[in-house]
């Protein structure tokens, strides 16, 4: 016959300090139980829930409305700086217009003195 005490795993005896581990946590257990709601909270249960959800949706509504006042504001400034833009790009061709104009003023001064002294020559 085959003996079943080799087969049981070999432990410890618990130590003290385990001893007092495990026989504090069925008492914080109870403890737990035992603190309750105060006594509106238990009666009013789903009153209370109706307020919370209305200042969830009261507070979703104003932000709503902030990011709204900021998106009003943010798509004036875009367009004002649409405009900046393209009195900018304007102004750029304008320049570079009389910039043209100035060069080829130059072009024609050399020209016409080079021809001068061509023709001394």
């Amino acid at each position: 016959m085959v003996s079943r005490d080799s087969s049981k795993s070999k432990r410890s005896a618990p130590s003290k300090k385990t001893a007092r581990k495990a026989a504090a946590k069925p008492a914080a257990k109870r403890a737990r139980k035992t603190v309750s709601k105060p006594a509106a909270a238990k009666s009013s249960g789903k009153a209370a829930a109706k307020p919370a959800a209305k200042s969830a949706s009261a507070k979703l509504a104003t932000a709503v409305e902030k990011l709204e006042a900021k998106f009003k504001v943010m798509q004036k400034e875009r367009d004002s700086l649409k405009d900046e833009l393209a009195a900018a790009t304007r102004r750029i061709k304008e320049l570079e217009a009389s910039q043209t104009d100035a060069v080829n003023r130059i072009d024609w001064v050399i020209d016409s003195l080079h021809n001068l002294l061509e023709d001394k020559a």
